[in-house]
Order: C-alpha cells, then sequence, then structure tokens
C-alpha cells in the first residue's frame, strides 16, 4: 500500500512539472508574423503581438524583410528596397499591416507603408519568405547568425534556407497564408494567431476568407492568444492524480 501511495505522489508531481515545462510551450511570446497576402492586386503582411504589453517600435525595432527562394538568411532580396525597419505601435494583443504593394484601397489603412504604390506582385505568388529581425539582417556576420537572431520567419513554396521547418503551402490568389490559433485550431474570433513550434508547414493554414487588421482597428479590440490546450489537459489531469494522491494518504493514515 505504501509502495503504491508514493508510486502516485511520483507520477502526479511528474504531471505538474511537465505542466510548468509545458506551459504556453507553442504560444509566442514574441511579436509573429500572423498572415501574409502574396497574391492578387495588393500584397500585404499582418504581425500580431500576443504579449501582454504594447510594442513601440521606437523603442524594440522590428525589420521585416523579403527573400526570393534561394536566399540566406543576411541576405534579403533586393537590398535596400526588401528590408525595412517598421515604425509605430504594435497594440496588446494587436495586429499590424504593412502594405507591400498595390492599391491602398484594398485594404484598412496600413502601418507602414513598403512604398510600392500601384506596383505588382513584388513577393513571389509561388515561393519566397518573410522575415522579422531586431535589426537589418545583413549586418549578422554569416547566415547562421541571420537564423539565430530572427524574431520570426514564414516561407511559401520551394525555399532553400529562409524558413522554419517545412514551408506553408501556397495560396490560391484570393487567399492568404495565416498563422493557426493553436494546433488543433486555424482561426477563432476570440483568439489570436500565436501557435509557434518553429515549423512553417504545422503553424499555417490556408484562410478563404482574408481579413487584414491594423493597429487602429485592433487597438480597443484585443484578442488574447489561447492557452496551449494540451496543457489545460494535463493541468487537470495532475490536479486529479495530485488529489486522488492526498486522499490515499489521508485514508492510510485514518486507518492506523
Amino acid at each position: 500500500m505504501n509502495r503504491n501511495i508514493r508510486l502516485i505522489g511520483i507520477l502526479a508531481m511528474m504531471l505538474l512539472v511537465a505542466t510548468v515545462q509545458m506551459a504556453g510551450a507553442n504560444i509566442a511570446d514574441h511579436v509573429v508574423i500572423s498572415e501574409i497576402c502574396v497574391t492578387g492586386d495588393t500584397e500585404w503582411v499582418e504581425l500580431y503581438n500576443p504579449t501582454d504589453g504594447a510594442i513601440d517600435l521606437s523603442n524594440t525595432p522590428i525589420y521585416l524583410c523579403y527573400y526570393s527562394h534561394g536566399k540566406d538568411w543576411n541576405v534579403s532580396f533586393k537590398p535596400g528596397t526588401a528590408k525595412k525597419e517598421l515604425s509605430g505601435t504594435i497594440p496588446t494583443h494587436g495586429f499590424y499591416l504593412v502594405r507591400i504593394d498595390g492599391s491602398t484601397d484594398d485594404i484598412p489603412n496600413p502601418d507602414y507603408d513598403w512604398g510600392y504604390e500601384g506596383v505588382a506582385s513584388t513577393l513571389s505568388d509561388s515561393q519566397g519568405s518573410i522575415g522579422i529581425f531586431p535589426c537589418d539582417p545583413s549586418t549578422y556576420a554569416n547566415s547562421n547568425a541571420a537564423n539565430a537572431g530572427r524574431i520570426d520567419a514564414v516561407a511559401w513554396g520551394t525555399v532553400s534556407s529562409v524558413k522554419e521547418g517545412d514551408e506553408a503551402s501556397v495560396p490560391d490568389s484570393t487567399k492568404t497564408i495565416q498563422r493557426k490559433v493553436s494546433d488543433t485550431i486555424d482561426s477563432h474570433p476570440d483568439y489570436g494567431p500565436a501557435w509557434d513550434s518553429d515549423n512553417n508547414s504545422a503553424d499555417f493554414f490556408i484562410q478563404d476568407s482574408p481579413n487584414p487588421v491594423n493597429s487602429t482597428m485592433s487597438s480597443g479590440n484585443p484578442v488574447a492568444p489561447l492557452p496551449e490546450l494540451p496543457t489545460i489537459t494535463l493541468t487537470a489531469t495532475g490536479i486529479l492524480v495530485l488529489a486522488g494522491y492526498a486522499s490515499l494518504r489521508r485514508s492510510r493514515k485514518t486507518d492506523k
């Protein structure tokens, strides 16, 4: 009996330790690329801030870079025009919209304008990458350093270097690449897209109904990320096992 009680106690503690280690493991704690439109008349990139504080880009710089499929981490495509230091603020649990090219009539007012007014197809429809960094990636000593220093990166199609895990699928002309809410939920109106397992193929899905959001739209309507569902389940299991352990110990003492 004592051995069984000790075993249950050990299992309970192991579950609780695992819960602490896994809590939010794949929910990002940094700005992420939440959606990309690479086709159509207007191309854009949306960022999402899953953290509990607004991000002032004058104090916390973010460089957004575009890479063609064969470029390496510290060599973004078209140097000088394909990497921009963003400005403004990304609200808490909010979004930030960058217009890459096309007409501004097709999307809400962008927080940052890449500067290709009226120009189409700056981003490759079939294969390429978008990355965000805390500084200009070309200042890193080598590709490995730039990769390690990235904030986030998303690739679509077939890309040689700049990607996390496997590439995301390529969208049709009226669709986008969007980050998931969790491993089992693509999108949800009440939760932000913050799932980040460092595998573009697993973290993104094809969005049939794009809805780009800028910082003004999201500042009054914050959308917090969803806690990792397996963690919730594991926590509940750990608590139940621990409760069972405590009950057995009480029962053991009563029998004495």
